[in-house]
């Protein structure tokens, strides 16, 4: 399992789940540049890979401020994703967040797969298998997108901050107890949304995820975030 690819690759990759092994399964109740790679009608930007820090310059800080002020502007997102795995895998469907804490992906068919957030867990559950790996939310790169505010400039390991004409690329490190890699945001380089982020593990594997259609501060429905646990299984 790479730092976002699922257990369940055949099926579909899984996005932002750390390399690690679940707390509990249960059954369910290079830069500067960045260019582009097309997979089939998607366009993605490839993703710098930076080993070290760089200095930033007032003006990329001041970018930074600016992407932090808009995110932290945003408390309800809803869009389509397409995601693409580093061999090539591709799988698509609906995203669902509500700061803080709270995501939902749901998978297109043929994929099983479905991701869900609440607050604290995160749980992969597999609809075929009948089963929910959880893993803890604080662990996983999703956290970066899930806090309530962030400042990019104090709260995160920037090694890079890239603009163009189109996108603001910011290049994060992120390690923890669960693993070591690199997270790539990337924003529109006038509205400062965020449009499409990836993560490459300790081994080089990338895996890219890419919204569209989306919707900013429209209310999710709080019943899409709620992960059932059995009685006297998974975290307590």
């Amino acid at each position: 399992m790479t730092i976002i690819a699922g257990a369940a690759h055949a099926q579909a990759p899984v996005p932002l789940v750390p390399q690690a092994r679940p707390q509990q399964s249960q059954p369910q109740a290079k830069p500067p540049s960045t260019p582009e790679r097309k997979t089939n009608d998607v366009t993605l930007r490839s993703t710098p890979v930076v080993s070290s820090a760089q200095p930033l310059s007032p003006q990329q800080t001041a970018t930074l401020q600016k992407v932090s002020t808009a995110f932290n502007a945003m408390h309800d997102m809803q869009a389509t994703f397409t995601q693409v795995e580093f061999d090539g895998a591709r799988a698509t469907g609906r995203f669902f967040l509500t700061k803080p804490g709270r995501v939902r992906f749901q998978y297109d068919r043929p994929s099983p797969l479905e991701i869900v957030a609440d607050g604290s867990d995160l749980v992969v559950r597999d609809r075929k298998l009948n089963t929910q790996d959880f893993y803890p939310l604080k662990q996983t790169p999703l956290r970066y997108l899930l806090n309530e505010r962030i400042d990019l400039t104090k709260d995160a390991k920037v090694l890079a901050v890239l603009q163009d004409n189109d996108l603001v690329t910011v290049v994060i490190e992120d390690r923890n107890d669960f693993s070591q890699g690199q997270l790539t945001l990337f924003f529109d380089a006038h509205s400062y949304e965020l449009r499409q982020w990836s993560v490459i593990d300790s081994n080089g594997r990338e895996t890219a995820v890419a919204i569209h259609n989306v919707a900013l501060n429209r209310p999710n429905n709080p019943e899409l975030f709620k992960i059932y646990v059995l009685p006297g299984i998974g975290p307590q």
